[in-house]
C-alpha cells in the first residue's frame, strides 16, 4: 500500500470536522514553496529586528488589563 492509500485508509476513519483540519493544514502546505517560505520568515525577522518596539515589555497583568481580560 502506498502513502496516499495509506491517507485516503485514515481519513475514512475520521470525522467531518477532522478532516476539515487536515485540509486547512494541507492547503497551507501548498500555499507557499519553500523558497517563500524562507523568503516570508526572513521578512518577519528582518521587520523584528527594524521594529522600533521590540525591547518594550509588559507585564502579564498590564497586557489582561489593556486586553480587558479579568483575572
Amino acid at each position: 500500500m502506498n502513502t496516499r492509500e495509506k491517507c485516503n485508509q485514515i481519513l475514512d476513519t475520521m470525522s467531518d470536522f477532522q478532516i476539515e483540519l487536515v485540509f486547512a493544514y494541507l492547503q497551507g502546505m501548498t500555499a507557499l514553496s519553500e523558497a517563500e517560505d524562507d523568503a516570508f520568515c526572513e521578512e518577519l525577522y528582518h521587520n523584528y529586528l527594524n521594529s522600533p518596539d521590540k525591547n518594550d515589555f509588559i507585564s502579564e497583568d498590564e497586557l489582561f488589563k489593556e486586553l480587558g481580560i479579568a483575572l
